[in-house]
Parts: C-alpha cells; sequence; structure tokens
C-alpha cells in the first residue's frame, strides 16, 4: 500500500470511527464536499493545510494522519516545522516531486531492514 492509500484509509477509518459522511467531513473541515470526495477517491492528494483541516475535524494528529507510524502527538523541532512552510509554499509539481522522492526513501528504507533479518 502506498502512502496515499494509507492516508485515504485512514481518513475513512477516523470517519467511520466518529460516524462521518462525507458530507459531515466537510462542514466540520471547512473543505467542499467535491474536495473531500476528490481526496477519498485518491484524485488529489491534499496540502498540508488540508490535512490539518481534516485531522482536527477527526481529532488525530496530522501527522499521523499522512502517514506517520503511529498515532501518538508530536513535538517537531524547528527544522521540521521549517520543511514543512517550505512545502507548503511549492507548486504541485514541486511537491509531488518531494511527496515521491520520500515515498522512494522510504521504500529503500523498507528494503534495507528486511535484508537486516
Amino acid at each position: 500500500m502506498d502512502i496515499k492509500e494509507v492516508r485515504i484509509e485512514r481518513i475513512k477509518a477516523k470517519m467511520n470511527e466518529h460516524g462521518l459522511s462525507s458530507r459531515e467531513l466537510a462542514k466540520r473541515s471547512n473543505i467542499s464536499e467535491s474536495g473531500i470526495s476528490r481526496i477519498l477517491s485518491g484524485e488529489i492528494d491534499p496540502r498540508i493545510k488540508t490535512f490539518t483541516k481534516i485531522a482536527d475535524a477527526l481529532h488525530v494528529d496530522p501527522v499521523w494522519l499522512m502517514g506517520a507510524d503511529d498515532e501518538s502527538s508530536h513535538d517537531f523541532s524547528v527544522e521540521t516545522k521549517e520543511m514543512a512552510m517550505t512545502i507548503e509554499r511549492m507548486t504541485p509539481k514541486e511537491r509531488y516531486e518531494v511527496d515521491n522522492f520520500i515515498k522512494y526513501i522510504i521504500s529503500k528504507r523498507n528494503i534495507e531492514e528486511r535484508s537486516d533479518t
């Protein structure tokens, strides 16, 4: 399962846990209903700001919603916050490239971990 699928599954699972429809999530997150639908279908990969709105509506950590390993709260370093702000200012194409690079690093790490066992 790639990172986009993980994100979608986490949103859907939390929606189900809270008994929320797409319409209700849209209302609570102040995102259009069509925007929520496009996110849940995988048509678009939302920006960090949008993930934060959805996470707030679902009462979860946005970093976990974006694909982190656990749901615990995170205390971000200044460097991490600056990186997030830099990504937020990127064009969609640049964010896509960064996302692909992150996926590559994660898959490489997973392969290395499997070969160590």
